[in-house]
Formats: C-alpha cells, sequence, structure tokens
C-alpha cells in the first residue's frame, strides 16, 4: 500500500496535473473549466458536473500514516463483535450536531470530545486508533457533515465494517459505479428519527450484505493506492 498523491494540492495523472481538494473549502475548483477532484464539492451532482468536479472520498491523511504503521489494524477492526446498534463519538458543537446528544435510544454509544488537531503525533494516533476500535463495535455510526460538505466517519465507517448514517453531504463519490443505498443509510439531518427507523428495520441478511458491500466500496475505492487507479481509469475514459 503506498500514497501517490498529496491531498490538498494536485494528483499526476499520466504526466499532466489536476487539482485535487480533500480540504473544508474547494471553492477555487468551481473557478475554472479544468477537471478537479473534490472530497468536499459545494454542490450537488449536476451542479458538479457543469464545473469538471469529480467527487472522491474524503481521506483522513493521518489515518494513512497509521494505516501504513499497523497492517494488521483493518482485520482486528472488521473482527470486532457488534456491541451496539448506534454510535456517535464526535464533537457536538457545530453543524446541529447538537441533536446527537438528546437521542433517546438503546444500545446508543455517546461520548462528546474535544478535537485531536493540537495533539502530538503519537497522542493523536492513538486517539484515532481507539475511535477506530470503538466504532467498528456498533452496526451503525452517525456521520453528519462537518465544517466541509462530507464527513471522515463516514469513510471510517465503511473501513471499519460498520455501516454509517449519512447527513448532509452534498454529492457522492463513483456514484455511477457504486449503489450508495447498498452500502450506508443516507439523508438530511431533519431527517434523522426516520433514517434511524430505517436503520432498525433493517433484517439481518440485509445488514450483512450492506457491511459487505460497504468493505468491498471502501477496500476497491477508498484505500489510497486503489483510489488512485480508480482516478486513473476515469481519466483515461475522457
Amino acid at each position: 500500500m503506498f500514497r501517490p498523491f498529496h491531498p490538498c494540492s494536485h494528483i499526476e495523472i499520466k504526466d499532466r496535473k489536476y487539482l485535487y481538494l480533500n480540504d473544508d473549502d474547494p471553492s477555487m475548483a468551481y473557478g475554472s473549466d479544468d477537471i478537479s477532484f473534490v472530497a468536499q464539492p459545494l454542490a450537488d451532482a449536476r451542479t458538479n458536473q457543469r464545473y469538471n468536479v469529480i467527487t472522491v472520498p474524503l481521506m483522513m491523511t493521518d489515518e494513512w500514516q497509521i494505516i501504513k504503521d499497523n497492517p494488521e489494524l483493518i482485520k482486528s477492526l472488521r473482527d470486532n463483535k457488534k456491541e451496539n446498534d448506534f454510535n456517535f463519538v464526535g464533537q457536538c458543537n457545530y453543524m446541529g450536531r447538537d441533536v446527537f446528544r438528546g437521542l433517546n435510544l438503546e444500545n446508543y454509544d455517546f461520548e462528546e470530545t474535544s478535537p485531536v488537531y493540537s495533539l502530538s503525533k503519537n497522542k493523536k494516533a492513538e486517539k484515532l486508533i481507539n475511535f477506530l476500535h470503538r466504532i467498528s463495535k456498533s452496526k451503525f455510526v452517525f456521520a453528519p457533515r462537518g465544517i466541509g460538505s462530507s464527513s471522515f466517519r463516514a469513510y471510517q465507517a465503511m473501513m471499519a465494517g460498520s455501516i454509517p448514517i449519512i447527513t448532509g453531504m452534498n454529492d457522492y463519490p463513483f456514484k455511477d459505479n457504486v449503489d450508495w443505498d447498498q452500502i450506508s443509510v443516507k439523508g438530511k439531518l431533519s431527517e434523522l428519527n426516520f433514517l434511524i427507523e430505517k436503520a432498525l428495520n433493517i433484517s439481518d441478511d440485509q445488514y450483512s450484505f450492506m457491511r459487505e458491500q460497504a468493505i468491498h466500496f471502501w477496500d476497491n475505492y477508498c484505500r489510497h493506492d486503489m483510489l488512485y487507479k480508480k482516478l486513473e481509469e476515469i481519466m483515461s475514459n475522457e
């Protein structure tokens, strides 16, 4: 496994550089007619197509290094037993996330946390590994958008072998190749109660199928080296 590109600058495919933005404000991608790859698009799929914006998965830079340093991590996450139905561990003081404080759910693993950005590299890695193990022990992981239009947690959940309940995303990567309704429960944050009910009504067999499809999606479209190959394929067909 290797990382063949930088997350917040450019990606080079067949000796040509393209804008690649993994950050919260990708506005520069909408000021040009050139193709750009954006993890947190500002608009819906139709508008993105008009501006030649190709939506890609939102990936955490530190997490990539953790995966390289811990080759057995992903397998150990997926081997964890499910102890809870729902999980939200994160910050609740912005973007309407306070709703997760008051959910009256059985088997709900909830903790409001502080940002990890100021921690040392080792402490941050330790926190992230503990977080990944924790979300892997829940069947469903709430994955609301952050300051940008996407959610690290959605992709972390799939990597760890859980199903994300995604709210607030403008556009979904590789939607022409992947049915997102088979790998996630998704909608608006205002529809959260409906999405929870939908998750609770998923049968064990259907859940196993969705979990398998979500893992397959992460392995084949989100892992950094595989993502690069998928983007190469897209540009070969342009």
